[in-house]
């Protein structure tokens, strides 16, 4: 049989981590690096057409412990990089206040 314990109870563990607040980077961190999937969020893309983008070499990335992570910088570049559309009718392409004709 046991004997009862006269000692103090051990302290409760504190919260799951879920309870804790999130805290989320600034996007614009130039220091960050983002998983692939964030990148894609970044860029309003999805994962496969961000990977693409990778495989071809228009996004550049690094390898940091096998995991594929884009930089700040290399984001920024390749949005920099795109070119700049319209929808027809929606914008002054001529910016005289005439709308470009096909």
């Amino acid at each position: 049989m046991r004997k009862p314990n006269s000692e103090t109870p051990p302290a409760k563990r504190p919260a799951p981590d879920s309870a804790a607040p999130v805290v989320t980077p600034s996007k614009s961190d130039p220091l960050k690096l983002y998983s692939v999937a964030e990148a894609a969020d970044a860029l309003g893309l999805g994962r496969t057409k961000c990977l693409d983008l990778i495989r071809s070499g228009r996004l550049q990335c690094r390898r940091l412990d096998g995991r594929i992570r884009i930089a700040y910088g290399d984001l920024k570049a390749f949005a920099d990089a795109l070119p700049v559309g319209y929808v027809r009718g929606t914008c002054n392409a001529h910016g005289d206040g005439t709308a470009a004709t096909p």
